[in-house]
């Protein structure tokens, strides 16, 4: 397994192999719902090296990663790994170690958090990318008369077989509600009004230094309205800072909940 791709001057390792020693367990043979929920590199490994960068790269970019979100604001674009821009990044040749590290978030991909917030959402929407905005509407100086309201905008779609949003979403799900294989994620979102789905990250710094913890989610997960992203610097895994974004989630439910409210129904709960 850690072998196959030895001749191309690389062998990736399964990170639960590691963990498991001595006894050496893996995923086993993951599908693509089941490689989600259990974060298993070395699917994404495999997919990665027969989708190739220059594939990886269209994509990420409809979906939103090292692209520019749309937002009203400067913004850096960051960058989606690839052949032509990996000498600004390292003074090596490009490798095919580096174009399975690209499929797994890292190599030299650098991501601003509204970017993963923006591709999480398209997620969620099943492949329809909206511009990010922090512009509504604008009134006059004495809010009478509504001079601009903005409207929606849609920067890319993903033409994909729906049986494809599905899986990807279903493995979303279970990060947050498979007890027998993350049980300590289940446990954060258990009594959550909404039902939650979500995905675990964890930026990888090197050996002596803290790993950076990044979460994503959205929800209700059979109708999304919101898309949460949480990125810690030193959070150690995104398993670890999962509860901000609960704690967000619930701040935004509570919030429209309160809005959705009818006037007589305030009168009846004073």
């Amino acid at each position: 397994m850690f072998t196959k791709y030895a001749a191309e001057g690389y062998a990736p390792e399964c990170w639960i192999w590691n963990a498991m020693a001595p006894e050496h367990y893996t995923h086993g043979n993951d599908n693509v719902t089941e490689a989600i929920r259990d974060s298993c590199n070395f699917f994404f490994y495999s997919v990665g090296h027969d989708l190739g960068v220059t594939t990886m790269g269209k994509y990420a970019h409809l979906f939103g990663l090292g692209v520019s979100t749309g937002i009203e604001l400067v913004e850096t674009k960051g960058n989606m790994s690839s052949e032509d821009t990996h000498h600004y990044y390292v003074d090596d040749d490009w490798h095919i170690g580096d174009t399975m590290q690209a499929a797994i978030g890292q190599s030299d991909s650098i991501f601003s958090p509204l970017q993963l917030a923006e591709y999480c959402a398209t997620v969620a929407n099943s492949g329809t990318r909206h511009s990010a905005s922090i512009l509504k509407a604008i009134r006059s100086f004495d809010y009478s008369e509504k001079l601009y309201e903005r409207e929606p905008e849609v920067l890319s779609v993903i033409d994909s077989p729906e049986y494809n949003w599905v899986a990807v979403h279903k493995g979303m799900y279970l990060v947050l509600h498979d007890w027998a294989y993350n049980a300590p994620n289940c446990e954060v979102w258990v009594d959550c009004a909404w039902e939650v789905a979500g995905k675990t990250g964890t930026a990888q710094k090197g050996e002596k230094i803290t790993n950076d913890g990044i979460f994503m989610c959205y929800a209700p997960f059979d109708n999304p309205e919101v898309a949460i992203v949480i990125v810690v610097e030193r959070g150690g895994s995104g398993a670890g800072v999962q509860f901000m974004a609960r704690q967000i989630m619930d701040a935004y439910i509570n919030i429209k909940s309160y809005k959705d409210t009818s006037e007589e129904e305030m009168i009846l709960l004073r």
